[in-house]
């Protein structure tokens, strides 16, 4: 992986609340407690030093801490820039939609941030995203080409070509679960999508919806992984 000295690494996080993370902030340890190395989140409007709490609750983490931290090692030098635009409950039949409020909050997030760095040049864009889709045949069925929409238009705001998605998790009382995964997998096998994280093997949480902090953590390992493999 090209370990360019000329440009700002700018990493673009999206999605619901298993991007923004339930993970608990407290069940962290080193080296994954504390500042990420090189690492920075801009988070209402502002860059901050990454580590666990900055996502939308100061006491929860998500995917974001691990693959923060294993870039700092991919990447030795310099500073990456994460930019996470994840909110609990969003769907993408409408939020995520084009026109849609989500849509719209991440493109100007994205905008915002990038502005105020140097040379930002955008390695890849990470998408967890789906439970909220599964609920409605409507929007369960019209999953797999809403999802090609936001990944091209992301693409182009970006100017990035590379994009992981999140697969749902085994998820308990969503009668079209099955119909948003398979659209997800469609997705990925029409190269769509770059990457595709299972994650039907993560634990999660007595809510039967959120991943425990060791599968937020592994949901950002594995989102890096897919990232090495392909770059």
């Amino acid at each position: 992986i090209s370990q360019n000295k000329g440009i700002d690494r700018v990493f673009f996080l999206i999605g619901q609340s298993n991007m923004d993370g339930r993970g608990v902030l407290t069940e962290l340890a080193p080296p994954l407690l504390g500042v990420i190395p090189r690492s920075k989140v801009f988070i209402n409007g502002e860059w901050r030093d990454l580590e666990g709490g900055n996502g939308s609750r100061e006491n929860q983490i998500g995917p974001i801490v691990n693959l923060a931290y294993n870039m700092s090692i991919l990447y030795p030098e310099g500073v990456n820039y994460f930019i996470i635009l994840a909110v609990g409950g969003t769907n993408l039949y409408g939020d995520w939609a084009e026109g849609g409020q989500q849509r719209t909050q991440a493109t100007l997030a994205y905008i915002e941030a990038t502005n105020s760095i140097k040379n930002p040049i955008c390695q890849s864009i990470f998408w967890m995203q789906g439970e909220s889709d599964c609920d409605l045949q409507i929007e369960a069925d019209s999953y797999e080409v809403n999802e090609i929409n936001l990944v091209s238009y992301f693409k182009d705001l970006t100017k990035c070509d590379y994009f992981v998605s999140g697969n749902i998790g085994s998820i308990v009382g969503f009668p079209y679960l099955s119909t948003v995964q398979g659209a997800k997998t469609n997705n990925q096998n029409n190269i769509i999508t770059n990457g595709l994280v299972d994650t039907t093997s993560y634990v999660l949480k007595p809510d039967n919806l959120h991943f425990t902090t060791d599968s937020a953590n592994l949901l950002g390992k594995a989102m890096f992984d897919l990232y090495v493999l392909n770059n």
